[in-house]
C-alpha cells in the first residue's frame, strides 16, 4: 500500500505558478519598466531616485502593462504605500481597479 501511494504521488504534477500568457506579460513588463524608470525621481519623496514602479490600480490582467497607472517611487515610498493603505488612498497612490 505504501508503494502504491508513492507511485501516485510521483504522477501528480504541481500547478504552475503562472500561466504562459502571464510569463510573457512579465517578460515584456520587466523590459518596459527598466526603460521607463531611467532618470525618474520618486513621486512621493522627490529628493530620492525612483527604483520601483508602483501600480496604483494593481497589477492584475492588462493593468500590469498599463503605464497610465505606473508611479515612479523609491523603495522607502513603496514601503510607505504598502504599510499605510488608507493614507495612500487619501493621497491618490492607490486607486480602485474599477474606476477609470
Amino acid at each position: 500500500k505504501i508503494i502504491q501511494q508513492r507511485a501516485n504521488k510521483a504522477a501528480i504534477k504541481p500547478i504552475k505558478k503562472q500561466s504562459l500568457k502571464r510569463a510573457e506579460q512579465m517578460k515584456e513588463y520587466l523590459r518596459e519598466v527598466k526603460k521607463w524608470k531611467v532618470g525618474k525621481m520618486c513621486a512621493i519623496f522627490p529628493y530620492l531616485k525612483a527604483v520601483d514602479c508602483h501600480h496604483i490600480k494593481g497589477r492584475s490582467g492588462a493593468l500590469l502593462l498599463d503605464k497610465r497607472y505606473w508611479l515612479p517611487v523609491s523603495r522607502q515610498a513603496h514601503t510607505q504605500i504598502e504599510l499605510n493603505p488608507n493614507w495612500a488612498r487619501e493621497n491618490g497612490y492607490i486607486l480602485n481597479r474599477k474606476t477609470t
